[in-house]
């Protein structure tokens, strides 16, 4: 099994460097190859969500005793759509995004002097930071009814560790 992957791998590399070479030869494609080749062309294949995740400080995180308006500046300071929700101890419990805080506006206004606890959606969908960013792209398009754009990154110890946007996946050329 090893043998015949390492055979195509080869064969792989040997039709990029004669590509190389024509694209040279002919002056096209200049700006085109070096970026694949940079990057490698697996690269996109084994890339991960940690290396496309929003972390520290722009990791949207607020805790379940703030209020709704208080997740509402969080959201819009760090420009990503939702705010992770953590307990006491920092443990992810839940997700707020501008669209349950646009549903909530449209039944009523008094919600953001609410805990965020009352408005969060406590089971959103998760990933954790080794999985593959196609895997996140996966899991973003094929939620029902709608896809949805971002998702947290959750650790082994519940903790949020980031958080990935859509426009982080087509930034990287997942999509």
């Amino acid at each position: 099994l090893i043998l015949p992957l390492l055979f195509v791998h080869s064969l792989v590399l040997l039709f990029l460097m004669w590509l190389c070479c024509v694209l040279r030869t002919h002056r096209l494609g200049t700006g085109l190859f070096p970026r694949l080749w940079a990057r490698g062309l697996c690269w996109l294949l084994l890339l991960k969500v940690e290396n496309v995740m929003h972390t520290g400080e722009d990791n949207p995180i607020v805790t379940a005793d703030k209020t709704a308006k208080d997740a509402l500046f969080i959201m819009t300071d760090k420009g990503l759509g939702a705010v992770s929700v953590v307990d006491e101890q920092g443990k992810f419990i839940g997700l707020i995004t501008d669209g349950i805080i646009r549903r909530a506006l449209a039944k009523d206004y008094k919600f953001l002097d609410e805990p965020v606890k009352a408005i969060m959606f406590e089971t959103p969908l998760t990933i954790s930071k080794d999985k593959l960013a196609a895997a996140a792209l996966s899991v973003m398009e094929k939620h029902k009814p709608r896809p949805v754009t971002v998702l947290p990154v959750i650790g082994e110890d519940r903790t949020p560790v980031g958080i990935v946007h859509l426009t982080d996946l087509l930034r990287q050329g997942v999509v």
